[in-house]
């Protein structure tokens, strides 16, 4: 029989003890059920905040952003506990937040509100399994439903939309047909959305075992307030790329850019308020995707010198996903080899140039000419080659 983490169990009988139902909820539940590694411990309480404040004493952290939406914080049983009492909410004039949050003492109305039938389950202190919207059922099915009608739900909140894509991506469910009927119907919705929500849950998506589903998200309509048109291929290279962000959004964004649906990768990841990083990286790519890429290994790792190795990583993906060759395993076996790229990997330091006398425009042209050669003959970046090849690439060089 499934039980909550040995560590909570006590903060539930407490709640108990006091005359109060308590609940671990949703995501717990839902992974727990599924054999993964289960994600945040979230508890759910028909008692009111200012009763868990009471009962827990010191230990209960009140923030009140979060107070008023009925989350108390609490300490002492293992990791801090997020203890939320179960509420209904009403009028979502922005279609992201409730205008009016009210406490309940019911746990099925706490859990008609939730987005999804296998994110609505919740599991008391014995075991027992709260499941009134067959959540446990759509596990079996490998299904995404909403939770009652879907259009409300995602009237509601807009951002349930991707992530019903951010789930149908991680677990490899189906969009139940009514729910994704609905999603297409209230796409336009998505433009009330802060950038920062969509990016968020497009990286998720996109560090997903499914990451063309991104790609999805542009067809249903979800990225419109971003592209200039829906994307018509489902591209499949995607998966074939290592899971890290820059890597997989740099492909992604080379995608849309080669069909069309945005003219600057780096002016879409400004929209959705990426990080600087990506922003720098889908700079680069503007540069650099209308060429082709190196050829040769020396090549490659001029490349790396130049972007530096994230941003190298990154170009390889966009030209892979655009159907130009696979760099990243040649990048990745110049890493792993130990072979110079950089002046930063060269054996022959700017230190050490002073210390053999030359100075100032010298020693940046010692190392330009040294990097040249290591590039051609790796085996010579040692730091008594180097030394004794100097005189001779530096004679050549003045020859020319």
């Amino acid at each position: 029989m499934m039980r909550p983490p040995e560590s909570v169990i006590p903060l539930l009988r407490r709640l108990e003890l006091h005359g109060f139902q308590a609940v671990v909820a949703g995501g717990f539940v839902r992974d727990s059920l599924l054999g993964l590694p289960p994600g945040d411990l979230d508890v759910a309480t028909s008692a009111l905040p200012q009763e868990v404040e009471h009962i827990f004493g010191s230990n209960a952290v009140s923030i009140s952003s979060s107070r008023k939406h009925g989350t108390i914080i609490v300490t002492g049983f293992g990791p801090p506990v997020e203890v939320t009492t179960f509420r209904r909410e009403s009028g979502y004039s922005d279609h992201r937040r409730p205008d009016r949050v009210d406490f309940v003492r019911d746990i099925r109305e706490d859990c008609s509100r939730r987005d999804f039938t296998i994110n609505a389950m919740m599991l008391d202190a014995d075991g027992r399994l709260y499941d009134f919207f067959g959540g446990r059922a759509d596990l079996d099915k490998r299904l995404i439903r909403a939770v009652g009608e879907p259009e409300r739900r995602f009237s509601e909140d807009a951002l349930r939309m991707l992530r019903a894509l951010r789930f149908a991506a991680r677990l490899g469910f189906s969009i139940e047909p009514d729910t994704l009927s609905a999603l297409w119907k209230c796409a336009p919705l998505c433009r009330f959305l802060a950038a920062e929500r969509v990016f968020h849950e497009l990286s998720g998506i996109l560090l997903s075992p499914r990451p063309q589903y991104a790609v999805r998200a542009g067809q249903y309509g979800l990225l419109d307030h971003f592209l200039s048109h829906r994307p018509k291929t489902v591209f499949s290279r995607l998966d074939a790329l290592p899971a890290e962000l820059p890597v997989r959004f740099a492909a992604f964004c080379s995608l849309l850019k080669a069909e069309g649906c945005i003219t600057c990768c780096e002016s879409f990841v400004r929209r959705l308020r990426a990080s600087s990083e990506l922003i720098k990286l889908c700079s680069c790519l503007d540069r650099f995707l209308s060429s082709d890429p190196p050829a040769s290994r020396s090549d490659i790792k001029r490349l790396m010198c130049l972007v530096g190795i994230p941003f190298a990583r990154g170009l390889a993906a966009a030209w892979f996903s655009i159907g130009k060759g696979n760099l990243l395993p040649q990048i990745d076996n110049i890493l792993s080899s130990g072979e110079c790229f950089s002046a930063d990997t060269l054996a022959l330091g700017g230190r050490d140039l002073l210390a053999l006398g030359l100075s100032g425009r010298d020693v940046g042209r010692a190392i330009g000419l040294l990097l040249a050669h290591v590039s051609q003959h790796p085996e010579d970046n040692t730091r008594e080659r180097l030394i004794a090849l100097l005189d001779t690439l530096t004679s050549a060089q003045e020859e020319l």
